[in-house]
């Protein structure tokens, strides 16, 4: 019995972070914009779900900052401002750039030749799909956060990237090619065992693609 509902409570589990991250999709991509309101029933038949794992999802996304209660009840997506953008992108900044120098000391090879070889993989795309770009971009950040072995760190590390995940490589095309490179720079300063290089490398990233969203944030 007890085996019976700790694997229904792992399929509810896997349910509600599969309504997450569908959820999470629609957003990025514009489909639930700024403002839309969220319905759970109708959420529920759009993603052929029962409203239980819709809901936790819907609960996580409002604890993530990325949908609010309109007047203290209907759920909608949140305008996040510029302002609060940029102060996460600070705070990344900070904790990212401390990842960096940690992990260039506790980060193993095979790690480091999978994300190389992953970015290698998504330089060599002439038009790569934005999933797979989100893909290879949360591992490699994802994996330095890990390789720090601060569980606290990597989960501050994660919900801080869900705000600044809607520029995606559709909104900010011109990173994608510079991006990729920045992360190779800094995987060479970790292969290097460089807590210096890696620190400075991993923080010129996150402050270049501060810049190109408040240029983009500008044409708008």
């Amino acid at each position: 019995m007890i085996e019976a509902l700790s694997t229904d409570g792992l399929a509810d589990r896997r349910l509600a972070s599969i309504a997450f991250e569908r959820l999470l999709a629609m957003v990025i991509s514009g489909e639930l914009p700024a403002g839309a309101q969220l319905q759970e029933r109708r959420l529920a038949d759009l993603m052929d779900m029962s409203r239980t794992p819709v809901r936790e999802a819907l609960n996580k996304l409002e604890s993530d900052g990325i949908v609010e209660r309109a007047h203290g009840r209907l759920l909608q997506v949140r305008d996040i401002p510029v302002r609060e953008i940029i102060e996460v992108l600070h705070i990344r900044r900070v904790l990212e750039g401390e990842g960096a120098r940690l992990a260039a000391s506790r980060m193993n090879a095979a790690t480091i030749d999978r994300l190389r070889r992953s970015l290698q993989e998504l330089q060599r795309e002439a038009e790569p799909e934005s999933e797979n770009h989100w893909r290879v971009d949360d591992d490699f950040h994802n994996s330095i956060a890990a390789a720090t072995g601060n569980a606290m760190l990597m989960q501050m590390v994660q919900n801080l990237r869900l705000k600044t995940r809607i520029f995606n490589t559709r909104q900010l095309p011109e990173r994608r090619d510079p991006g990729a490179q920045e992360h190779l720079t800094i995987l060479d300063a970790i292969a290097d065992h460089d807590e210096t290089k890696a620190r400075k490398a991993m923080e010129r990233h996150i402050e270049n693609v501060k810049h190109a969203i408040l240029r983009k944030l500008g044409e708008i």
